[in-house]
């Protein structure tokens, strides 16, 4: 390859080397849980929050057994750490994959969704997130 590029007058350079700084725009992990920490003195991580979760709708009758989860999160990478925490107390979940909180699925989406549910001695269950 080396010798095809040098006979069309081109030439294969080494990258440049990475530098130890985080580029521009990048925060350190310390940095965004500091920041986070800042303006929400009082959020919960996620594994926190999901055990609070569990067991409140446990106290209520909601269980992974009699349950359908029904997930609006982004489907931007980040967000699947949530999704996968509800997946692990409610079974897998319907994904509407929406965006800032909008729902996008439309009525025949959420209606998809709501026949997924178990049915339990005769009713269905749904928890939203």
């Amino acid at each position: 390859l080396t010798e095809a590029m040098e006979k069309m007058g081109q030439s294969i350079t080494s990258p440049a080397p990475a530098s130890a700084q985080p580029a521009p725009g990048v925060l350190s992990i310390n940095q965004r849980t500091k920041d986070v920490r800042k303006h929400f003195p009082s959020a919960l991580a996620v594994d926190d929050f999901m055990n609070r979760v569990e067991v409140a709708l446990a106290s209520k009758g909601f269980t992974g057994n009699n349950t359908i989860a029904m997930s609006n999160l982004c489907r931007d990478e980040s967000c699947m750490i949530l999704e996968d925490k509800i997946e692990s107390v409610f079974g897998a979940c319907f994904s509407t994959h929406g965006l800032g909180g909008v729902l996008t699925c439309g009525s025949i989406g959420i209606k998809a969704g709501l026949s997924h549910s178990p049915v339990v001695g005769g009713k269905e269950q749904y928890v939203f997130f």
